[in-house]
């Protein structure tokens, strides 16, 4: 009996140790840090989560459904509606909780990680490149901050890396229609999430088949073409109604950015992306200045890390070649980097960084091909930059839980506060003045509780002898509390009730 225990446990060990079990693991340390702070976290676009929790609350109570997709930063332009069918599942799943609409970015982002092992599985002879890339993704804090909030551009990755996978399996000579039907699904979700899926997807689909010399059958094609333009029909719909102006509109601000767009811009936005492999510091999480003295620490360790792969390459001799990768996988990895620099070197779109999401988790791919071929040469280097890596992002990542962590505005903390109100208020004539909340996000709160709403200049019921609820921020640890009956005191969020 011990024997086979025995014999039982090295199996399970040999079984760990291996690409895939090894890729398991750190699977799991990433939901882990994707998950553990869902309910609790404050981060990103209050105003942009709660606009879409409109629009899913009226798409589930009133079966309005939109035909349309969150604006463009850069106006006139709308995305695909799909990206709100797709959210409304996870919050309808959550109970219209906020924090279902977050999950919506974070299964995702899960979901992308088995996608990008089974793609460098194809792409590359050496199976641990395909666990050295989802071990960097995992831990990345540039993907981990995209799973704490939600923004259409955020799901992106995972149909990137599908479409990829599927125009490999065709370039592999995979010639199934069902094929043809996902990759055209995935292209179709993929150019409605962000324009610059609509617009580098397809250069990429056209010059691999071009280079390949695909043949095309032209049932193949109207497949394609029909599952592409499937998840666009809300879009369609509304273009028949409404007319074209609502799409030209993407043409206009190309045109516009292609002939005023900065370069320079650009090339720093660029440069920040590939930075942000290392350090992510841009959109609402305010790592400098804020943290300024764990940013510099963390620069710091950045450029050691660096510093250390440019002296490994030179202690030994490492070259780095083509070896080990597919031609379509060398194919594909080229076309994606070429392809994307120049669609943003063409339209000169302002910098924000999640216009860059599109090229992720390229920066991961390359870091795992080239860390697997230095193994060979020097494992010693191999890890020293590995372990690192790890230690930078870590810290990263402890700094960014540590800002978002904010429970006093989680579901949980808000549900009894506004709970706490609708009861002290029962039978009262009351007002409630906000002054801590987004405002849609109190409205939001007013409305999933059942708590009528009245505009701020309309009259008080009743005239004078009404109750006023003041929802105020109240400092962690201090006495100064409001005067009256206080609910809900947890890291600063107070209910108040007091006579006027």
């Amino acid at each position: 009996m011990n024997v086979n225990l025995a014999e039982r446990f090295g199996f399970a060990k040999r079984k760990l140790v291996t690409p895939a079990g090894v890729a398991v693991i750190f699977f799991c340390l990433a939901a882990v840090l994707r998950l553990s702070l869902a309910t609790t976290a404050y981060y990103g676009s209050v105003g942009e989560l709660y606009r879409d929790l409109e629009v899913i609350w009226q798409l589930w109570h009133f079966h309005d459904f939109p035909l349309l997709g969150p604006s463009s930063a850069l106006g006139g332009f709308y995305f695909g509606a799909l990206y709100y069918y797709t959210e409304a599942v996870f919050v309808r799943a959550a109970n219209f909780a906020p924090y279902g609409a977050t999950l919506a970015s974070s299964f995702f982002s899960l979901l992308s990680l088995p996608t990008l092992y089974a793609l460098c599985k194809r792409w590359f002879s050496d199976p641990w490149v395909a666990t050295v890339a989802v071990a960097i993704q995992s831990i990345a804090l540039f993907d981990i901050q995209n799973a704490y909030y939600i923004s259409n551009p955020n799901l992106l990755p995972f149909f990137v890396l599908a479409f990829f996978y599927l125009l490999t399996l065709i370039v592999e000579g995979k010639k199934s229609l069902s094929v043809y039907v996902l990759l055209g699904l995935t292209a179709g979700i993929a150019a409605q999430l962000h324009a610059t899926a609509l617009v580098l997807l397809p250069v990429i689909l056209v010059w691999i088949f071009y280079h390949y010399r695909i043949k095309l059958s032209f049932v193949r094609v109207v497949v394609f073409c029909l599952f592409f333009l499937l998840p666009c029909v809300p879009y369609i719909i509304y273009v028949f109604q409404h007319g074209p102006a609502v799409f030209l509109a993407l043409f206009n601000i190309g045109q516009h950015q292609a002939a005023f767009g900065s370069r320079w811009l650009i090339i720093a936005g660029i440069f920040n992306f590939f930075g942000s492999f290392f350090i992510f510091k841009d959109g609402f999480f305010n790592f400098y200045p804020g943290y300024a003295p764990w940013f510099a620490l963390a620069a710091v360790l950045a450029v050691l890390v660096a510093a250390l792969a440019i002296w490994a390459w030179y202690k030994t001799g490492f070259g780095f070649s083509r070896t080990g990768i597919s031609d379509i996988g060398h194919s594909l990895l080229t076309a994606w980097l070429g392809f994307g620099l120049l669609m943003y070197l063409i339209f000169a779109v302002p910098p924000a960084y999640y216009y860059f999401i599109i090229m992720w988790p390229l920066p991961a791919i390359a870091a795992a091909w080239w860390l697997c071929a230095l193994w060979h040469t020097s494992k010693k280097y191999f890890w020293m930059i590995a372990v690192g890596y790890a230690v930078l992002q870590l810290l990263c990542v402890g700094i960014f839980f540590f800002a978002i962590y904010q429970p006093q505005y989680s579901y949980g903390n808000l549900q009894q506060l506004f709970g706490n109100l609708k009861q002290a208020s029962a039978g009262q004539n009351y007002v409630v003045v906000n002054e801590s909340l987004d405002l849609n996000q109190f409205y939001y709160y007013l409305r999933l509780n059942g708590i009528p709403q009245r505009r701020q200049n309309s009259p008080v019921p009743n005239g004078a002898g009404y109750t006023m609820y003041d929802i105020v921020d109240c400092p962690l640890g201090s006495n100064s509390l409001p005067v009256g009956s206080v609910v809900g005191n947890y890291r600063g969020i107070c209910l108040s009730g007091r006579k006027e």
